[in-house]
């Protein structure tokens, strides 16, 4: 089952970028980023009445918060705008790279072990993530391949 959940997650994302792309061109990436995480915030209050929160020490709050600035907010206007520069289709791919920077936080950070299959996903990834880059290099007339696949990039740098 818990399977079936990331798929649905995986829809979701991926139905959730497609229709920011075609909003787009009649808004701007902030302004995306700023419905789209207030929208959240209102669909997410039900659950504060009915889900038993725990106690938050200071510390666990100000990592939460940190996240809820850098994940849901900073990371969907990064997205929003590699989206409406390169389109969807590269920015998916260049953001898949999120299980890569992950891993690395998460072995810098948390000490959490290396492994060879660990190794040989972060090393595929990087290589279909420079194989776009160097597509949109070479294809690109309006000299937007680069900065567009660099916010693409950093879309997900802030997502834990």
């Amino acid at each position: 089952m818990a399977i079936l959940w990331a798929l649905a997650t995986a829809f979701c994302f991926a139905c959730g970028i497609v229709l920011v792309r075609q909003a787009l061109p009649h808004t701007n990436a902030v302004t995306a980023a700023w419905f789209v995480v207030g929208f959240n915030a209102i669909a997410l209050c039900p659950i504060f009445f009915f889900y038993p929160f725990p106690d938050l020490s200071s510390h666990i709050a100000v990592d939460i918060a940190l996240t809820a600035f850098l994940a849901p907010f900073l990371a969907r206007i990064f997205q929003y705008l590699s989206l409406d520069a390169i389109g969807v289709t590269r920015t998916a791919v260049i953001v898949g790279t999120t299980p890569v920077l992950a891993v690395l936080l998460a072995v810098t950070f948390l000490g959490e072990p290396v492994t060879v299959p660990l190794l040989a996903g972060a090393l595929a990834t990087a290589v279909g993530v420079m194989v776009i880059v160097y597509e949109k290099t070479l294809t690109s007339t309006q000299g937007q391949g680069l900065p567009g696949i660099a916010v693409g990039g950093g879309t997900r740098v802030c997502v834990p």
